[in-house]
């Protein structure tokens, strides 16, 4: 007992594996560095010049050049000066505050007089 095949079975296996290849190109992209458009494209966020590719495999493509890791690398350089700063920032405010804990008494004399007259005096 044979069953009937509907359609072409080749152009269904051919499809499904283009499918498959592009689910596993994605599986490795990180979601900050490309996004699927409104048509079905994806931009690369990475790039100054925000290319454009049709398919996936043009991404991973892209994704491999000279100029792509060149813009990878300066964003993660960046991203680092923008981390420590942030914990420069941090680190002073920390600072200020252990040294009003210290001294409240200094901070509360200035506060209760009135500037021109504690110049004055």
């Amino acid at each position: 007992m044979a069953f009937k095949l509907v359609g072409d079975q080749f152009s269904q296996i051919k499809s499904t594996q283009k499918r498959r290849r592009a689910d596993l190109l994605l599986e490795d992209l990180p979601d900050d560095e490309a996004f699927l458009m409104k048509n079905g494209r994806y931009a690369c966020l990475v790039c100054r010049h925000r290319p454009i590719f049709d398919t996936t495999e043009m991404l991973a493509v892209h994704r491999r050049g000279k100029k792509h890791a060149a813009a990878s690398e300066k964003r993660m350089d960046e991203q680092a000066a923008l981390q420590m700063e942030v914990l420069k920032r941090e680190q002073a405010r920390r600072l200020e505050e252990d040294a009003r804990k210290q001294n409240p008494s200094t901070k509360s004399q200035a506060t209760s007089a009135a500037p021109l007259v504690t110049d004055t005096r």
